[in-house]
């Protein structure tokens, strides 16, 4: 029993996949050739490179996995990436602006209040301030916070609490699955 209170303590290393929406073209590969020739012991291939270009008016980055850390069962405060590693990254020349936020559950249920109860595994989470429960938040004008050029940083600070049923804690085949997924829009207007 010890041991199992002891486990209780172990970190979810749950991916939090996350995405933003920066402007790039797509690569591609087709029309495959073979390496084949029945009478010789070398055979060679020709492969055409060709180029595109793209004029990225948003060039930004994000992590895309980060992981949280919560009591295996019971109630508990989340522990997540500090804002120095969590954060977007203008790597354009001018402005963009966070123009929105959106949730979506994955092992773990959203709540916009906390939990302590009951038989779902919950998280009550915000990112600067912004509430994570599931629904989308637009922002706009003053609201859409604007992230400068030449690597200027948004700093994003995840929080929350979290609830797991004591009669079923999180086990590992839940651990390898994302606890939950954040969107993120930018563009280039507030």
């Amino acid at each position: 029993m010890k041991l199992t209170k002891m486990a209780g303590a172990f970190a979810l290393t749950a991916a939090l996949a996350m995405t933003a929406v920066p402007a790039f073209a797509v690569a591609s590969a087709e029309n495959v050739d073979n390496f084949q020739d029945v009478n010789a012991t070398t055979s060679a291939a020709t492969t055409k490179v060709y180029a595109q270009t793209v004029n990225a008016a948003l060039n930004a980055t994000i992590p895309t996995k980060v992981a949280i850390v919560v009591p295996s069962s019971g109630a508990g405060e989340v522990t997540a990436p500090s804002s120095a590693v969590y954060k977007i990254v203008n790597k354009g020349t001018t402005p963009v602006f966070l123009k929105g936020i959106s949730s979506q559950a994955g092992i773990f249920k959203l709540s916009a209040t906390d939990v302590a109860s009951g038989n779902d595994a919950t998280l009550t989470m915000t990112v600067n301030s912004n509430a994570l429960d599931g629904t989308s938040k637009t922002l706009s004008g003053a609201n859409a916070t604007e992230i400068a050029g030449n690597n200027g940083e948004l700093a994003l600070i995840l929080a929350g609490k979290s609830y797991v049923p004591t009669s079923s804690p999180l086990n590992s085949a839940q651990l390898e699955s994302a606890a939950m997924q954040i969107t993120y829009t930018i563009g280039t207007t507030a």
